[in-house]
């Protein structure tokens, strides 16, 4: 929708076969406005608006709270088809590695983009189902022929940020790996960690003293922004400006 001065011949390149589209959207297409978190405290009459999704910003919420959509993050056509397959998921504790196999199975020559998300446990920190970790593009495959990638995810991408610790940690439990070429990708193995880690120490710069209400999955009616600061305005569902 934001084709900029190419637009227009790239789409007309699409249309009439010339190339093979291969590209994937980067947001999800919601079927509503009012499908997405947001739209319960934005914007705001009194002040600027506050973000209070959380981990919920994007694909992570829609997926998570199982929300149907127009069309999924990752999201792509082409004039041909691939199948990917994975092998060898393994992780030592720095880096998390696999094989991803992807091979033309269609009658046109294109290109194919491999995403692999991670769904990590639930210990001391709250977590989104998906989290992408690794995405590539092939090089243009003709059919039949076949593509290895091969995938090295570091620990430090695995984290998640204890605001308690101050600390970027690898909570202890299974992670689960999920490879394909969208948000939809199935999983297709995982590995486990014992213990808890604490991968990066830090501290703390930006302290805020007024609480938020944070979106969560464990308890999402009561977790929705009210109150003066939420920008929920009874019967007031529009984008036009507030009247005065």
């Amino acid at each position: 929708y934001l084709g900029g001065q190419a637009g227009a011949s790239a789409m007309m390149n699409v249309l009439t076969g010339k190339v093979c589209p291969s590209g994937k959207l980067n947001e999800t297409y919601p079927l509503h406005y009012e499908d997405t978190p947001a739209f319960h405290y934005y914007p705001s009459k009194e002040r600027s608006s506050e973000y209070r999704e959380a981990l919920y910003v994007g694909y992570r919420y829609f997926t998570t709270f199982r929300k149907k959509v127009a069309y999924p993050f990752g999201y792509g056509l082409s004039y041909t088809e691939f199948c990917i397959r994975q092998e060898n998921i393994r992780f030592d504790g720095e880096v998390l590695e696999l094989d991803v196999y992807v091979k033309n199975v269609g009658e046109k020559a294109g290109k194919e983009v491999v995403q692999v998300y991670v769904g990590k446990p639930e210990s001391e920190l709250e977590q989104p189902e998906k989290e992408l970790v690794f995405f590539e593009k092939t090089k243009e495959l003709l059919p039949g022929e076949e593509q290895k990638i091969p995938v090295h995810v570091p620990v430090k991408v695995l984290t998640s940020y204890s605001e308690e610790k101050a600390a970027y940690i690898l909570s202890k439990g299974y992670y689960r790996i999920y490879v394909g070429n969208s948000i939809e990708a199935a999983e297709c193995g995982g590995f486990d960690e014992e213990e808890t880690r604490i991968i990066k120490q830090v501290t703390n710069l930006l302290c805020c003293d007024y609480k938020f209400t944070r979106l969560s999955k464990t308890n999402p009616d009561d977790t929705w922004p009210t109150g003066a600061h939420s920008g929920v305005v009874k019967n007031k569902l529009t984008f036009l400006p507030y009247e005065k």
